[in-house]
């Protein structure tokens, strides 16, 4: 698992035409760890002895002071989704302005987080399309396997469908049914590649 999911550690693919041009990479390994052990199980939750993450996009389980692991991942990848949607913004986004991270402050700012406020908050800031996943995401066990395949495909058809909305036709455009269609082609099959 990669352990640090955040803007800082991806990229975009490429210039235009180029054929990793709607790709992201992560990177910055440096606190990417096993979730398997030699033996083929999976490691232990444990209770860390304090917060270790990025506050911004880290997900509820890290805020509990949890070991890390692949549900955690794939929770801080809606945070960045809903922080990019959302105008660089996220429920908790004023929290993160509260320094210096004494123990004290830090137990308040993680206290606050995980309010059932704010996790109603940033569900709604969700599209409807990819809620359910990140509700899974929220509730999965420590062992979990995520649904990449599934976030995947919702992605996919959300950004078609937001595609389709961009692209439709405007008073005085060149922008009719048929050239839409053939825009839609074009990026759909190119925003599928892997």
């Amino acid at each position: 698992m990669h352990g640090d999911i955040k803007l800082e550690n991806m990229v975009y693919g490429g210039p235009p035409g180029s054929p990793h041009y709607n790709r992201v990479y992560l990177i910055d390994f440096g606190l990417c760890s096993k979730y398997l052990l030699p033996d083929g199980s999976h490691i232990q939750k444990v209770t860390t002895q304090r917060f270790v993450g990025n506050f911004m996009f880290c997900s509820l389980n890290i805020c509990r002071t949890t070991n890390k692991s692949r549900r955690d991942d794939f929770e801080s990848i809606f945070y960045i989704l809903i922080y990019l949607l959302n105008k660089f913004r996220l429920p908790w986004s004023k929290l993160a302005t509260l320094k210096p991270y004494t123990p004290e402050r830090m137990g308040y700012i993680l206290g606050e987080r995980l309010s059932r406020d704010m996790i109603d908050q940033v569900i709604s800031l969700c599209p409807a399309s990819l809620r359910p996943f990140l509700i899974d995401a929220q509730k999965a066990k420590f062992e979990s396997t995520p649904n990449y395949q599934g976030l995947r495909n919702a992605l996919m058809s959300e950004l078609y469908r937001l595609r389709k909305v961009e692209q439709s036709p405007m008073p005085g455009s060149d922008n009719s049914p048929s050239r839409q269609q053939e825009n839609a082609d074009s990026w759909g099959s190119a925003a599928l590649e892997e």
